[in-house]
């Protein structure tokens, strides 16, 4: 939630209003303690608040030797001890304060050549206290000034490195260094004075229009094409592109994005809400584009604890970005997640403002409901009780009025080129009926029961019929355009206010005047009509005028400006509201008194104002685009409905003797939690829009199953898979807790030894423990004893000194006693040649004296002579003008005289004006009859008056016509002539043509026969293709089913290839597994027969693999015991050999040991003997060996043979299901 706290900067009363009040400049130190808040005027001045409490700290006037009338940027330092002003122009000084005592210590000129200063800025921190370092944004330099408390001194900066035709436009200050923007989209770094290097570089080259630094590693860089720029530091001279924020696509794609808000000050502004409005691209109109519509940012700040970035813009917005990531360090930071978080982030928190200036506002009754129109071309229709916005729409004409329907459902809007009856859908505006007589109506209204509508057409006010448009009356008298339209509360009477001074009061019934008044020295801005049928009106001047029975019975000077609008409370009206043409909201007391209240309400003048059918609020909008909500109580702070008054709980100011305005309450409940059960919930909606949502809830209720579907396979899937992981981490957990509990028995051992050890340990401290304390416990008696003797032997020696203290301290008594008696002699002399002094001084003043009074007697006397000459020479004069009197005297008989002669014939003309009364009520039977056959014209008038338009709009249309005629005649004629001499060739080509023609209409006649029987063929194809959807619709549910049992053949599969070594443990698993029927896991549990039409020939190519394998198995399994059998014989005699030969090589080596002297020869002999017969063993052995290993490879082929059919029956059948569920 976010909240508003408003500042009302000058005085809100009449009399202390500016001219031209506007706040040009605000600052919040870097503490947040303090918020400074600069005015411009005659007098410029600054004010310091506490922004916990908004009370002002102090109040700083420009000094009156400087020239200007504004302040263009303002900075506190780090400590909030000093604030620094930039004047504007003739002087653009600098000017800086110690604020909180209001002196002025430093005052310098910034732009000798009066060139622009933007920006001023001290640095954020400092290492020395008492010196501050300010930078200046000057238009063709960076100033910087180092500030201390005697003095100003610039310093110097290198810009040699970096050389630029353009000119400075921003700047911040991160740590110690300057980062700087220019108009030509560079962005450049300084630090101590010196150029660092340029860290960004617009290729369109835009300027460059605010630059906020988020902490010491992170900048936000705005320009003027909409784009934020945010960097991070990798390096002191590096800095890398986190990403760019394009607020033109955020503002015109995204969702406005603010949540309801909540505020506790003087007023509120409307805010909009994400769940409603979206304004898309297609939505906007085309001159959203230009330069006053674009989202430029021109300021910037972060908040303190550095999560989140407000940016303002050119168009009236307030964005936020949440900025959490940046803070992070570089090695922390991924830029696409960060990018994406803060693009996800820009949002609207106080929602959509109007672009432009609001033109008109009205109020619904039955619903919480006000509409707005703006010069943006846009209408606004927003929820005053819960602070959204409920609709939105852009059009691509001017709309200048407004005005709400009291059920809420139809809005009348004053367009450029026609006054439109515009419907109210659930999230749409959409025209209804169009008036194109009407247009460019300032002026609008439908009546209270809502069933007849007055719009303004110039001088002329037109009435219809709501709900079928039809026109009833055209009311004619002014001469001027008309400014204000209202309604009587019970709608049998229209008040109009014109330029021209005249005010009406309309009947309902007949459509004649029943009140009139005309003053042609004011004209009329606004009048509004009582219970009691009397009329107030006002206009340019301060006067409020009270009218009743045509005739003006009262004027009440307002004391303020020109009045803009005029609003009265309801039953039992108690209060009247205007306001003024520079942004005051008057309350007045009625019956009218001269008690009232001003309250600020806009900057500028306020277009209209509103007020709910409970009297509880009070709505304003003006020229500066924002809508304020007042709240209206009495003067004890009651509302004036008992809901209101349990839900309401907070009081502001009064307004008014009776009632007062203030901003909705700080209740959470009754901003956001109030409900009321007599609004209306009635909405309008299309029959195309039901059809679209019926049809939307049908696609959605098939995926739905669709997914339903999927899901459960999913699971089952998963499922399988889980029970799978969980046997294996059954597995290694067992492992792994058989292998932990090891490894406990074997440190619990451990455990133990080392426990004795630190046993045996401990006993040997405890040990050395006690010896050492028994030595330091002899040792330190031996200190103790020699310090006992040190003490006493000082304290002898105290008693020593302190008696010689005593001593001297009695001689020095005693000698300052004389000398003090010395000094009092002494003085004593003195006073009293003192007091002869003063004897004399005395004697001396008297003759002073004397002298004073004798010279002011001789004055007196000079004076009392010039006095008797003065007198005589006024007698004379008073004399000259008695004589001048008594001549007046005569004259003024001779007037009377005059007088009395005039008198007589005023009681002359008195009798002929009675005559003339007598002529006057025959001329007004004659005007009556008149007046009849005046209303059977007026009728006349008015069909003619229709026909006349219709046909003022065919002349003019006809005008147009002959005019664009003329143009084209004389080009006609000149081609006429060319054409004429380029005929007589082209005839030839056009009896060519004509022959092709011939043709071509033969080819079109069989083409058109071909075509007919094409669309017969296709219609046939497209009921065959109907026929076809439906059984490929049945093959893939077959399919699906299917693709659930290969799921399942193929687990099973890649079970069972684990038993392939052993024959009776595959033979077990594919009968209990596989072939079984009563399991629940088993294959055929899965497959239903009577479901699944397979064709013949899979069946019976599946069966014939299968018996195809049973003999193989059979064959393979008698192969395999007949070699089991040979193989066992084999084994058998290879070892009755080997057994043979090693005794035959025991008894050799016995005989090796006995022959070892025989000759070298023998030994040979025998040698090649033993090695021939152990070849002829090891070439047997070897044959066997090889022998077995052949049968083995073929046994190998044949399971590699069998695996590779499977392997193609599996692909077979996934080949099978993905055809079925691409047909």
């Amino acid at each position: 939630e976010h909240s508003q706290r408003f500042v009302v900067g000058s005085s809100p009363s009449a009399e202390n209003w500016l001219s031209d009040p506007e706040i040009c400049a605000i600052c919040l130190s870097p503490t947040t303690r303090h918020l400074a808040v600069a005015e411009r005027g005659e007098k410029p001045s600054v004010t310091i608040l506490d922004t916990e409490s908004l009370r002002k700290k102090k109040c700083i006037t420009i000094p009156s030797g400087i020239r200007s009338k504004d302040i263009c940027s303002l900075s506190f330092t780090a400590n909030d001890l000093y604030l620094a002003f930039q004047c504007g122009s003739p002087d653009w000084k600098l000017c800086v304060f110690e604020w909180e005592k209001g002196l002025m210590l430093h005052c310098i000129s910034t732009s000798k050549d009066a060139v622009l200063v933007h920006q001023i800025q001290y640095q954020a921190a400092t290492d020395d206290a008492e010196s501050h370092l300010l930078a200046v944004c000057h238009q063709n330099c960076i100033q910087l000034h180092q500030q201390t408390e005697k003095e100003m001194t610039e310093q110097k900066i290198e810009s040699a490195a970096y050389q630029s035709e353009h000119t400075w436009t921003c700047f911040c200050w991160i740590a110690d260094e300057l980062v700087c923007g220019n108009s030509g989209g560079d962005v450049v770094v300084y630090k101590h004075g010196k150029f660092q290097n340029k860290i960004l570089s617009k290729s369109d080259h835009c300027a460059i229009t605010s630059i906020q630094a988020i902490n010491d590693k992170a900048v936000a860089i705005g320009a003027e094409d909409c784009i934020i720029t945010f960097l991070h530091r990798t390096t002191s001279s590096n800095w890398n592109c986190i990403c760019n924020i394009n607020l033109a696509e955020s503002a015109a794609l995204d969702a406005i994005s603010s949540s309801s808000l909540n505020v506790d000050s003087n007023r509120q502004s409307v805010s909009a809400d994400s769940e409603h409005p979206i304004l898309s691209a297609s939505n906007l109109p085309k001159d959203t584009s230009e330069d006053r519509n674009k989202c430029i940012p021109c300021g910037m700040s972060v908040d303190s604890e550095q999560t989140r970035l407000i940016v303002t813009t050119h168009n009236k917005q307030i964005y936020c970005m949440d900025i959490t990531h940046l803070s992070k360090s570089e090695s922390e930071i991924d830029t696409d997640f960060t990018s994406d978080c803060i693009q996800k982030s820009v949002s609207q928190p106080l929602g959509h403002f109007h672009v432009a200036d609001i033109t008109g506002m009205d109020i619904c009754i039955r619903k919480p409901w006000i509409v707005t129109c703006s010069s943006d071309k846009s209408i606004c229709i927003w929820n005053y009780m819960t602070r959204k916005l409920e609709l939105c729409k852009y059009f691509n004409t001017k709309i200048y009025s407004v005005s709400l329907h009291p059920s809420g459902l139809h809005i009348l809007a004053g367009f450029e080129d026609k006054l439109k009856l515009l419907n109210v859908l659930m999230d749409d505006i959409q025209p209804y009926k169009d008036f194109h007589i009407v247009r460019a109506c300032k002026e609008c209204t439908f009546s209270h029961g809502g069933h007849r509508i007055a719009a303004v057409n110039g001088d002329k006010i037109h009435i219809y019929n709501t709900y079928s448009g039809e026109l009833i009356s055209i009311l004619r008298g002014h001469n001027q355009k008309i400014n204000s339209l209202y309604f009587s509360l019970d709608d049998t009477s229209l008040i109009s206010a014109g330029g021209e001074g005249a005010v009406y009061e309309w009947c309902m019934f007949n459509y004649n005047r029943i009140q009139e008044h005309v003053n042609r020295q004011c004209p009329l801005n606004t009048a509004i009509v009582t219970k009691d049928k009397k009329i107030y009106c006002t206009g340019n001047t301060p006067l409020l005028n009270e009218i009743a029975d045509s005739q003006l019975e009262k004027e009440v000077d307002t004391g303020c400006t020109e009045i803009t609008r005029l609003i009265i409370s309801h039953l039992p009206q108690r209060m009247i509201f205007a306001s003024t043409i520079n942004g005051l909201i008057r309350s007045m007391k009625f019956p009218l008194t001269t008690d009232h209240l001003d309250y600020v309400g806009h900057l500028g003048k306020i277009e209209r104002i509103v007020m709910s059918q409970d009297d509880v609020y009070l709505f304003s909008c003006g020229q500066d685009g924002c809508i304020n909500i007042f709240e209206i109580r009495d003067k004890e702070g009651r509302l004036p409905s008992s809901q209101h008054r349990q839900l309401q709980s907070s009081s502001i100011a009064n307004l008014s003797s009776n009632k007062s305005l203030l901003s909705p309450s700080k209740s959470e409940t009754m901003l956001y939690g109030m409900e009321r059960d007599d609004w209306s919930t009635e909405i309008l909606v299309t029959t195309s829009y039901l059809y679209e949502k019926q049809q939307l809830m049908t696609e959605l209720a098939n995926k739905v199953d669709e997914l339903k579907l999927h899901n459960e396979y999913q699971l089952r899937l998963r499922e399988m898979h889980y029970q799978d992981t969980l046997k294996e981490k059954e597995d290694k957990f067992n492992q792994e807790l058989k292998q932990q509990k090891l490894k406990y028995e074997v440190l619990k051992d451990e455990q133990q030894d080392l426990e004795m050890e630190y046993e045996e340990k401990i006993k040997l401290k405890e040990d050395q423990h006690s010896t050492q304390v028994q030595q330091l416990e002899s040792f330190y008696q031996t200190q103790l004893i020699t310090e006992i003797d040190k003490y006493s032997e000082l304290e002898l020696l105290l008693n020593s000194k302190q008696n010689e203290w005593e001593k001297d301290t009695v001689n020095k008594h005693e000698s300052h006693q004389v000398a003090m008696n010395n000094l009092k002699e002494k003085f004593e002399s003195t006073l009293n040649s003192e007091i002869m002094r003063t004897d004399k001084l005395q004697a001396e003043y008297d003759l002073l004296c004397r002298e004073y009074n004798e010279t002011k007697e001789q004055l007196l006397d000079d004076f009392d002579a010039e006095i008797q000459e003065l007198e005589g020479k006024y007698v004379s004069i008073l004399h000259e003008e008695r004589e001048s009197t008594l001549r007046l005297k005569g004259e003024n008989g001779v007037m009377k005289k005059k007088f009395s002669s005039l008198q007589h014939e005023i009681d002359d003309q008195l009798e002929e004006s009675k005559k003339m009364n007598v002529q006057e009520s025959n001329f007004k039977k004659n005007i009556g009859s008149l007046k009849k056959e005046i209303h059977h014209l007026d009728d006349e008038m008015l069909s003619r008056d229709n026909i006349i338009g219709e046909k003022e709009k065919q002349i003019y249309q006809l005008k147009k016509k002959n005019q664009n005629l003329e143009k084209h005649k004389f080009v006609l004629d000149y081609k006429i002539k060319s054409l004429k001499k380029q005929i007589e060739p082209r005839q030839n080509k056009i009896l060519a043509m004509k022959d092709q023609v011939k043709t071509l209409d033969v080819e079109l006649e069989t083409l058109h026969t071909k075509n007919g029987q094409l669309k017969v063929v296709i219609n046939q194809l497209n009921q065959q293709m109907h026929a076809v959807q439906k059984v490929i619709h049945a093959k893939k549910e077959k399919t699906k089913k299917l693709q659930v049992i290969t799921s399942k053949f193929g687990h099973d599969l890649s079970q069972i290839i684990e038993h392939i070594q052993d024959a009776e443990k595959l033979k077990h698993f594919f009968v209990s597994r596989m072939y079984s029927k009563s399991k629940k896991n088993a294959l055929l549990s899965f497959v239903d027969h009577t479901e699944f039409d397979v064709n013949k020939d899979v069946l019976d190519e599946y069966e014939r693999q299968r018996q195809h394998l049973v003999l193989c198995v059979e064959s393979l399994k008698r192969e395999l015991s007949k070699q089991s059998k040979l193989n066992q014989k084999e084994n058998y005699e290879i070892m009755r050999q080997n057994v043979r030969y090693m005794t035959e090589m025991q008894e050799l080596r016995k005989e090796l040991k006995a022959l070892t002297q025989v000759s070298s020869s023998a030994s040979a002999n025998t040698h090649e003997l033993n090695d021939t017969e152990m070849t002829e063993s090891g070439s047997g052995a070897d044959t066997q060996t090889q022998s077995l290993r052949r049968q083995i490879e073929k046994q190998e082929a044949e399971i590699a043979r069998l695996n590779t059919e499977i392997d193609l029956m599996q692909t077979n059948s996934h080949t099978y299901t993905n055809n079925n569920d691409e047909e």
